[in-house]
């Protein structure tokens, strides 16, 4: 049976001021569901502000003296415009916005959207997707640190237990700048393959995929990449098209719309209210398709090489403990770290080689027998080849 709607919300028209940033993906479904509130017979009058600096003082002052009903906040204004809202009486719901000026504000709501919920669905994704190397999250903009950092700890605590570790990538002033991506290739280059990287937010998940590119990583292969909001202008028309964790925005302004039209009818008297809302679902694309099962065999591999690296194995040999060919191991290798047998070996022995020479007295000859070489005219080459200088310019140089 249907509910039979109640004909007086009909009688009065509500004006409402609401600030939302339309040119992010997250600013559109909030307004989209903010609508489907309306469209249910709510009349209400709306004033639509899309950028911070819109929201002044005066603004506020105007609001007020113009007989605003209510106001939906979702960016924050000046310190200025901040403050004002904070002495307005005005009914008002903020959203993913609090400022200590608003401790004692009356009729008040705060809705957050729940980054650690977030997380943990992107975590478990990615974790489903394969048995990674490595895990790493990508922080956003200096200004967003506080709901950047509420995501990169519940990811890191969803990978702990699992007994899994990541890196971070801090944030950035110039996201998306040629220096930017740069170091964010470098940033990528160093995690062990295949790796698996969460970004603060679609954006700058597009970053990474720019940065794979500079550092000529395969998407999904060897690096799987996974944004937040699910945005329709990024996404699908990624190369390769980008997963992402779907905020349920639309059910966040729908929500604001009840929570207001609530505290302007006075059913919200008394304490503020602080509501989380949880995230809908991981939309899968190409970016995080399951990465093969040859994965188990790559770390097999490096595990074994790690451990008898120094005692003068040789690739057939780690082909042989394996129980694959050398050809299967190498193109295993090489789809998902861009390596083969050979050079996974060379590298584990030069590591040590330069542990040695930074920190011991040892001779180059006494070094290339305790790390596997045969002859210290092999190693010299490989050492100048791999690192630009000779072994005793790089022990000179402390």
């Amino acid at each position: 049976m249907m509910k039979k709607r109640d004909k007086s919300r009909f009688n009065t028209v509500r004006k409402v001021l609401v600030l939302v940033r339309l040119k992010y993906s997250s600013g559109r479904k909030f307004l989209s569901g903010l609508f489907n509130y309306l469209s249910d017979g709510h009349a209400c009058h709306l004033k639509l502000l899309q950028e911070p600096d819109e929201l002044t003082a005066e603004t506020v002052s105007n609001a007020k003296r113009e007989g605003v009903d209510g106001l939906i906040i979702t960016l924050p204004g000046t310190s200025e415009s901040m403050a004002a809202l904070a002495k307005s009486d005005i009914p008002a719901v903020f959203v993913n916005i609090y400022d200590k000026a608003m401790e004692k504000r009356s009729n008040t709501s705060f809705i957050w959207t729940d980054n650690a919920d977030i997380a943990r669905k992107g975590a478990s994704h990615l974790m489903s997707c394969g048995n990674f190397m490595s895990f790493a999250y990508v922080h956003s903009l200096p200004s967003h640190a506080i709901w950047s950092n509420e995501r990169a700890d519940a990811f890191r605590e969803a990978l702990r237990q699992k007994g899994r570790s990541m890196t971070e990538f801090p944030a950035s002033a110039d996201l998306g700048s040629e220096t930017d991506i740069a170091a964010l290739a470098k940033f990528l280059a160093d995690l062990p393959k295949p790796t698996a990287v969460m970004a603060s937010f679609d954006w700058r998940a597009t970053h990474i995929l720019d940065a794979c590119e500079v550092a000529e990583l395969d998407v999904p292969r060897q690096v799987a990449v996974l944004g937040v909001d699910d945005d329709e202008f990024f996404c699908p028309f990624s190369v390769p098209p980008l997963s992402s964790v779907q905020p349920n925005f639309a059910a966040i302004g729908e929500k604001a719309a009840t929570e207001l039209a609530a505290l302007i009818a006075k059913r919200r008297g008394g304490a503020q209210r602080h509501i989380h809302m949880a995230a809908a679902k991981v939309i899968a694309r190409e970016s995080t398709a399951p990465i093969p099962p040859a994965t188990s065999l790559v770390r097999n591999a490096l595990a074994f090489i790690k451990e008898h690296a120094f005692e003068g194995i040789t690739p057939s040999e780690v082909a042989r403990r394996l129980g694959v060919s050398r050809r299967l191991a190498d193109l295993r290798l090489a789809e998902l770290r861009g390596e083969t047998l050979k050079s996974a070996i060379e590298g584990e022995r030069l590591s040590r080689v330069r542990h040695l020479l930074k920190t011991t007295e040892r001779s180059i000859v006494r070094i290339a027998e305790e790390t596997g070489f045969k002859s210290t005219t092999h190693l010299s080459h490989l050492f100048r080849k791999r690192f630009g200088m000779s072994m005793l310019e790089f022990r000179a140089k402390g």
